[in-house]
């Protein structure tokens, strides 16, 4: 094979199942890793997990299920619908999509108020600016609304409180049970708008599976926490990357490919001919196993988008 032709052109790998597709592919990345390419930068995104042992300890391994070496991919990234979907998997009605991207809207704005690292107009933040926000206030203030109950429905003050939630604990606040027919305490006034989309966000936060979803934390007053996970993704100094996705449900995974591919290749977009950075000054060859799944007619919008934007425009770049 001609490396430098095959690296700098789209290529496929077809068979039946059993071929030998995936060890054909190995063998290559093999030999790519034991001629030492000096700035080689491969990334694998892998779905099954198979690339692992073929690769061993010569490349950067991550794994969403390994605590030690987490495969992260912060939940921020994505537009705010995306995220709700991400988490509770749920088709979305209007009253609960309004105000989610309402809350989350106003909870980027805070963050980027307070980020020391930040240097953007809160003014120009929406509720799919990929900056950070934290994902159980707005949960909280959600279940909040979705199950208030009021002494009297218009007044505010008359909330009906048994216990206090904790955002951080995810613990919902407890209210006192509406009464019907008249009864005290009333509804308040978005009780039941948001149906169970609240307890399946929540049951979503308090899954494991979805806990590379909620790393880097961020913090306003330290660094930007998407530029140590972008390091990561490429595997550091490593020639080559395996990004690990298996054991966690398939639209789950199929989304965060969606996020890690669209945003590597925007840094690509971004980086100037002479770097620091991907792209001319550095150029990464993606690996996409089982590739069908995010090309195929019933891909994923986002994930598509990604791996058909690269496959048109990547090479420029």
């Amino acid at each position: 094979l001609d490396a430098a032709k095959l690296v700098l052109r789209h290529t496929a790998v077809v068979g039946s199942t059993g071929a030998g597709k995936t060890s054909a592919v190995a063998e290559l990345l093999q030999g790519m890793i034991a001629e030492r390419w000096q700035g080689a930068n491969v990334v694998v995104i892998d779905p099954h997990g198979e690339y692992a042992r073929a690769i061993g300890e010569k490349g950067s391994v991550r794994s969403v299920l390994n605590p030690k070496k987490r495969l992260r991919v912060p939940y921020w990234a994505l537009e705010a619908e995306q995220v709700l979907r991400v988490f509770t998997g749920a088709k979305i009605g209007k009253a609960v999509l309004d105000r989610w991207s309402d809350l989350v809207a106003q909870a980027r704005v805070e963050f980027v108020e307070a980020a020391e690292w930040l240097d953007l107009d809160p003014a120009a933040v929406t509720a799919d600016t990929p900056v950070p926000f934290e994902i159980r206030e707005v949960w909280h203030q959600l279940d909040y609304e979705n199950n208030e109950t009021r002494e009297e429905k218009g007044d505010p003050s008359t909330v009906r409180i048994e216990e206090k939630g904790d955002p951080a604990a995810l613990k919902p606040t407890r209210f006192t049970p509406y009464k019907p027919a008249g009864g005290k305490p009333d509804r308040g006034p978005r009780y039941e708008h948001y149906g169970q989309v609240p307890e399946q966000l929540r049951l979503a936060l308090r899954n494991p599976d979805f806990a590379f979803l909620l790393e880097p934390a961020a913090d306003p007053k330290g660094k930007d926490p998407l530029e140590e996970a972008m390091v990561e993704w490429l595997g550091g100094d490593a020639p080559i990357s395996v990004l690990d996705f298996s054991g966690v449900p398939a639209s789950v995974t199929d989304r965060a490919i969606g996020v890690v591919l669209g945003l590597l290749f925007e840094l690509a977009l971004r980086t100037e001919e002479k770097g620091p950075g991907i792209g001319r000054p550095r150029p990464v060859l993606f690996v996409l196993e089982e590739a069908h799944r995010y090309l195929g007619e019933g891909a994923n919008e986002i994930t598509h988008e990604a791996a058909a934007r690269i496959a048109r425009e990547g090479r420029k770049y």
